[in-house]
């Protein structure tokens, strides 16, 4: 009878453990996922101020800068 109520005793001790350890594990990913949301936050407004300075500029193509290195005829039968 003693040896049942030390093994009862033992696994409620393991299973308690068990508990406070999966709950320090799951406030461990709820406080990354938290630190990962702010990194995230803030690479977006760092990026979005770099967007904001970007200009587009028209570049004409001239007819010299064109230059045909290689050309090649490809006959694919079909039917």
């Amino acid at each position: 009878m003693a040896t049942q109520a030390r093994k009862q005793s033992s696994a409620s001790a393991k299973v308690g453990a068990a508990q406070s350890k999966a709950a320090g594990l799951q406030q461990s990913v709820a406080d990354l996922e938290n630190q990962l949301q702010q990194d995230v936050l803030e690479l977006d407004a760092r990026w979005n101020a770099k967007a904001e300075n970007v200009t587009s500029t028209s570049i004409p193509l001239e007819k010299a800068d064109v230059v045909v290195r290689d050309f090649r005829l490809v006959w694919i039968p079909v039917g």
